[in-house]
């Protein structure tokens, strides 16, 4: 009678006690989608400064402070409601043609209402190799992309940020009043205008 190979049985390992407290990332990260509503027609160059401007907390009535330190953008979304007299109207969202090493292509995305059944609506995200996918200084003057709306216009602005941990806050563009100390506020979406437009709904602005 044959016998019978046995396999030698390994021993378990015992699982890895790490007795060191493991690597953490404090700054915190995280993204929103915030929505506007255009007061008025406009054409608005929006810059890294005016998403980096979004958030903010007063520090004086008429003093409030970036509270982000990078911001990301990732998509845009517009609604434009058919005018009173049905006569069509645009929407439309160019981001900028700036490509790290070169210059490349601008992408505009537009759309046109029909009647009183059908608005127009666009949804546009940053071409992959352009400047405006990337991170970026929150206080940089640079032109992330441009929006055209008419009266009445929804705008969804769906962004990433990096909130500060340090200090050296960058005070926000444009004229505060009636600002609560301590108090966050959302600022309008083309806040470096001399009269913005572009006004944030359902949240506390300045």
């Amino acid at each position: 009678m044959q016998k019978q190979s046995q396999i030698p049985v390994r021993p378990r390992r015992k699982p890895r006690v790490d007795h060191y407290p493991p690597q953490i990332v404090p700054s915190l990260s995280f993204g929103h989608r915030f929505r506007f509503q255009a007061s008025g027609a406009t054409t608005a160059n929006i810059t890294v400064k005016d998403l980096g401007d979004l958030l903010c907390m007063a520090t004086a009535t008429t003093t409030a402070y970036q509270l982000a330190s990078a911001v990301r953008i990732r998509s845009v979304e517009i609604w434009g409601p058919p005018s009173s007299s049905l006569a069509p109207v645009t929407v439309s969202c160019e981001f900028s043609s700036s490509t790290i090493g070169m210059i490349g292509p601008s992408r505009i995305v537009s759309d046109t209402s029909v009647g009183s059944a059908r608005v127009a609506h666009v949804k546009a995200k940053p071409p992959l190799d352009s400047q405006a996918n990337l991170w970026q200084l929150s206080t940089s003057a640079n032109t992330l992309f441009t929006l055209v709306l008419p009266v009445g216009a929804i705008v969804d602005i769906k962004y990433s940020l990096t909130m500060r941990d340090s200090s050296g806050f960058s005070v926000v563009t444009g004229t505060v009043t009636g600002a609560t100390v301590g108090q966050v506020y959302l600022r309008p979406l083309d806040s470096d205008a001399a009269t913005p437009v572009i006004l944030p709904v359902s949240y506390i602005s300045i």
